[in-house]
């Protein structure tokens, strides 16, 4: 499996769409919703060196992974850059070994080259991988809990 960086491309909008819908069908947190990307979004942030996409390709080069951060102030700390998850996703076909671990390894050590101070990573509660987040070094911070209005 190849770990990459890669930025926002046609191609690569057209790749993912696949792999969003098992990673949401995956999910029960948004329940029903349909995914309705905001690419324009996407756009302005890559086009801002704001977006970090990183990719796991198997050796047909498909792709089979991501894991997406968006760079931003820290809105009490000024000095500080902190890198969001935004989205991770491993195809179950593809989960094998410490692939995982290797893609957010990866992940974090460029962000850290791009400038963040602190990546602030993400573990839904239906799927716990808070230990491969340990072995990393990373502390928890916080929960997280949603509330659906509609």
């Amino acid at each position: 499996m190849d770990i990459a960086e890669e930025s926002l491309t046609r191609e690569l909008m057209v790749e993912i769409v696949p792999l969003l819908q098992k990673h949401k069908e995956s999910l029960p947190s948004y329940g029903n919703e349909p995914i309705n990307i905001n690419w324009k979004v996407y756009q302005v942030l890559s086009d801002g060196g704001l977006l970090k996409i990183y990719t796991v390709r198997d050796e047909s080069k498909i792709l089979v992974g991501y894991a997406v951060f968006v760079l931003t102030p820290n809105m009490r700390h000024q000095h500080m850059i902190q890198a969001q998850q935004d989205v991770l996703y491993i195809a179950e076909r593809a989960r094998k070994g410490d692939l995982g671990y290797r893609l957010l390894k990866f992940a974090a050590g460029k962000l850290e080259d791009a400038g963040a101070s602190v990546v602030l990573f993400s573990v839904n509660a239906s799927y716990d991988y808070s230990t491969l987040l340990s072995r990393l070094g990373c502390t928890p911070l916080e929960r997280t809990f949603i509330k659906k209005f509609r």
